[in-house]
């Protein structure tokens, strides 16, 4: 029996490798679960759970509208100079002080939801911190793949594997 599992597994792993080469990386493959984890994880608090209480709290499009915008303006100021912290600070180091800022933002957000303190306001000022480490996190995640792929060839599967 152990011995058909392990050829049924080295066999899924090769067709694996072979069409997706950068997970033949250890380090890809730890950096694209725990990236896979974290996206999700601020899909969920950007793209769903800010705009939804916006709009249950304030029954108005346009403020939704406001929302996204206040959102998404921090990112579009912040992405150009995040591309310089990025060569110049050890991005491992950058990208884990985004992430622990990142949480601490979602873990706000989920206190302050669970106690009934939310206000629009407050959406506002957490959806400005969300688009400023959205703006810093993601120049530091792009550039951060070639680190974890060693061989040059399998680069292009690996900042293809990223952007999905």
């Amino acid at each position: 029996m152990k011995i058909w599992n392990r050829q049924l597994g080295d066999r899924v792993s090769n067709l694996i490798y072979q069409y997706l080469p950068a997970f033949r990386w250890r380090n890809f493959r730890l950096f694209f679960g725990g990236q896979l984890l974290s996206m999700s994880g601020t899909f969920m608090t950007q793209q769903l759970t800010i705009p939804w209480l916006v709009y249950e709290l304030t029954q108005s499009a346009w403020l939704l509208g406001i929302a996204g915008f206040v959102q998404f303006l921090p990112t579009l100021l912040v992405i150009p100079f995040s591309g310089v912290l990025s060569d110049r600070w050890s991005r491992r180091d950058l990208l884990m002080l985004v992430q622990i800022l990142g949480i601490s933002v979602s873990l706000t957000l989920t206190i302050l939801t669970f106690t009934n303190w939310i206000t629009f306001p407050i959406l506002l000022v957490l959806s400005v911190l969300n688009g400023f480490l959205k703006g810093l996190d993601m120049p530091v995640r792009h550039t951060i793949v070639t680190e974890t792929v060693d061989d040059r060839a399998d680069w292009s599967n690996a900042i293809a594997l990223n952007s999905v």
